[in-house]
């Protein structure tokens, strides 16, 4: 029963930090601020490739799975966008969305 209690206690310790990780740390590459351009017509393929090549993310799964689950990749409007540093998962897709 200790056992089970103990393992209980990790997965739950993994699943928060697995969480805390997917929604709420930041997960901007700079120090100060990268500004990129999404073109007209641009789907969120072009998005997640515009992102990778300017280096823009630090975990490209954890921004595909907020953006998934926020339905971005219906959502994908072109222009200018700035990021700055300390923007998590939901502030960068609730930007991209907003447009």
């Amino acid at each position: 029963m200790r056992k089970l209690l103990v393992v209980v206690i990790f997965v739950v310790l993994i699943s928060i930090r697995v969480l805390y990780e997917i929604f709420v740390a930041a997960n901007i590459n700079a120090e100060k601020r990268i500004a990129i351009k999404i073109p007209t017509g641009s789907t969120y393929a072009d998005v997640e490739k515009i992102l990778k090549q300017n280096k823009v993310l630090k975990s490209e799964l954890t921004f595909s799975l907020v953006s998934l689950m926020k339905h971005y990749p219906d959502k994908v409007k072109s222009g200018y966008y700035v990021f700055t540093n300390g923007m998590n998962n939901r502030q960068i897709v609730n930007m991209l969305r907003a447009g």
